[in-house]
């Protein structure tokens, strides 16, 4: 066992606040957060224009050297390769990494859902996503109704739903990244303002239920808040999957809410209209690896956008500028 590993593995147990670091998968922990302690700082960059990962929000963790720059320059496919393995390690051995992927001009279309319940009790992944519920239905119809071509489009779901340390209220905190679908800033935001507006619109009975229940929990959950725009222009990167986020200073601490997988939906389409939905993954069904490569959101440089029919509705309100946060309730991005 060598010094070094061992040193890191008390630094990582006191900046963690943690007793015990260990996983039936990682048989030789103080040697695997040498690795990962290595291959992060070799991996640091001061440039802005290299960087393609950062730290949420500065969080000084147990592997980064005294001066940190909070920026990672990772490109090559093999180097993210052994990225996201760490990753899964770290999420693994109960120290979840708190890494943000920097915003390409192009991504995969992600929305992150976000509902503040009571001390005690929030809505859980179950009661919006299973596949009979209205409110996934809506959302399936919705997104057919953009992309009217495709026979099916699924959604990755992660959840770090629970306790938000700066309210000390239970939170449903969702991200749903739709894996074929590549979009930039505006046109996300464009998406997300149409999916606002119907559920905004809705009189299903099913949906109203839902609505006056959100309500009676936080008055702060309106639909403009539940589907936030904040990953599209937040002043912090894109929270990674298996990723923790941190509470805002002066806590500044880990949160215990990882983005963690909770399945893959298939949303099915038949001559124009939403067939079916099915939840064709379960958490178990990949290792963390695989969960990264379908919920990671960086696309290279000038990669087409998916074809789209531009939402159009009543009553909607003129384009924003791009640089423009309106309902950023989550943490800027790093996914609430």
């Amino acid at each position: 066992m060598s010094g070094a590993g061992t040193e890191l593995l008390a630094k990582a147990r006191r900046f963690r606040e943690v007793d015990v670091i260990q996983h039936e998968s990682v048989p030789n922990v103080p040697e695997m957060l040498e690795k990962i302690c290595n291959f992060l700082q070799k991996h640091e960059t001061p440039s802005p224009q290299d960087c393609t990962h950062t730290v949420f929000d500065n969080f000084p963790d147990w592997w980064q050297p005294q001066k940190s720059s909070f920026k990672l320059a990772v490109a090559e496919d093999n180097t993210l390769e052994l990225l996201y393995g760490f990753i899964s390690n770290c999420y693994d051995l109960g120290i979840p990494l708190t890494l943000t992927e920097k915003r390409t001009p192009q991504i995969r279309f992600i929305q992150d859902i976000e509902i503040w319940g009571t001390q005690n009790a929030t809505l859980t992944a179950e009661d919006l996503l299973r596949p009979e519920t209205k409110f996934a239905r809506i959302l399936g119809k919705t997104m057919g109704e953009i992309y009217p071509n495709r026979d099916f489009l699924d959604a990755v779901v992660f959840d770090s739903s629970g306790k938000s340390m700066t309210k000390g209220v239970m939170k449903t905190s969702l991200r749903l990244v739709w894996s074929s679908i590549i979009v930039d800033k505006e046109r996300a935001a464009r998406i997300r303002d149409f999916v606002v507006h119907k559920f905004k619109d809705c009189k299903d009975e099913e949906i109203t239920a839902l609505e006056n229940k959100m309500q009676e929990d936080s008055k702060a959950n309106e639909w403009a808040s539940v589907f936030s725009d904040a990953v599209y222009f937040g002043r912090f990167g894109i929270r990674m999957p298996l990723n923790d986020r941190t509470s805002p200073a002066p806590l500044k601490k880990p949160e215990n809410r990882p983005l963690n997988p909770h399945g893959v939906l298939r949303f099915t389409f038949a001559e124009g209209s939403l067939a079916d939905v099915e939840q064709i993954a379960q958490k178990q069904d990949l290792d963390g690896t695989e969960w990264l490569k379908i919920g990671c959101v960086r696309q290279d440089a000038g990669s087409p956008l998916t074809e789209w029919v531009e939402p159009k509705w009543r009553g909607e309100r003129a384009p924003r500028p791009a640089a423009q946060s309106h309902q950023g309730g989550g943490g800027g991005g790093g996914g609430g």
